[in-house]
């Protein structure tokens, strides 16, 4: 009887050990994370923008540039990343790679494709030149304390810009005075007793550290003085 019962209790744990073995394994080394498609690299005047489609179960992406590893990316809904230390002139190659995480442990998909792009420095230091309304006659604005007529003109807001150069020229007898003022508002208006004509240009200029820097002047707007 001891053999018998011996005979099944062994055939019952090698079948609870063959089910245990046929039961499909859903552990964390079965999950498969799809890689990600870089979809575009752009030189932009903050850096080098990335972007790359999304991957369904994805828990967030890594970014690598010459295949080293530069930023991470959680959730599921950024596809964007800006690579603010690219330096000008230099030429990167960049990758994406999409992750599952699973408390502290991380799943990693390949790598997505490469793309490369060349950071150039942008012009205009990222400003755009105003474009203004013409230079004409404002009668009830008035510099402090000026006698005579004002004349003004006033300019779209400059993204970026923390103020403006207001260039002036003035025409009298055949003489040119140029000079430049300074203001924070999108208007100007000059007062003065003696020119014939006057003309005024704008750009916009934003501050590193102390220093102005400056983008590109606006055309000159000229009138006659009634």
């Amino acid at each position: 009887m001891k053999k018998k019962f011996s005979r099944k209790l062994s055939a019952v744990l090698i079948a609870v050990c063959m089910m245990v073995l046929c039961i499909p394994v859903t552990s964390q080394a079965a999950v498969r994370v799809s890689a990600p498609r870089l979809k575009s690299t752009q030189n932009t005047s903050s850096g080098i923008s990335l972007n790359w489609t999304r991957v369904s179960n994805a828990s967030g992406y890594v970014i690598y540039r010459n295949n080293k590893y530069i930023a991470g990316v959680k959730g599921n809904k950024s596809l964007t990343y800006r690579d603010k230390k690219a330096k000008a002139g230099a030429r990167y190659t960049y990758s994406v790679k999409a992750f599952r995480q699973y408390g502290k442990k991380r799943i990693y998909s390949k790598a997505s494709n490469r793309l490369n792009c060349v950071r150039r420095a942008v012009s205009n230091n990222g400003l755009k030149a105003p474009v203004q309304t013409g230079v004409r006659f404002w009668k009830n604005l008035s510099a402090t304390g000026a006698n005579g007529v004002t004349y003004g003109t006033t300019w779209n807001k400059i993204r970026g810009a923390h103020g403006y150069q207001v260039q002036i020229r003035g025409y009298e007898y055949g003489n040119v005075l140029t000079y430049s003022k300074f203001t924070k508002q999108t208007k100007f208006g000059e007062s003065f007793s003696s020119f014939d004509k006057i003309g005024m240009r704008i750009r916009a200029y934003k501050l590193v550290g102390k220093k102005k820097i400056y983008g590109p002047f606006s055309k000159w707007s000229f009138s006659k003085v009634y």
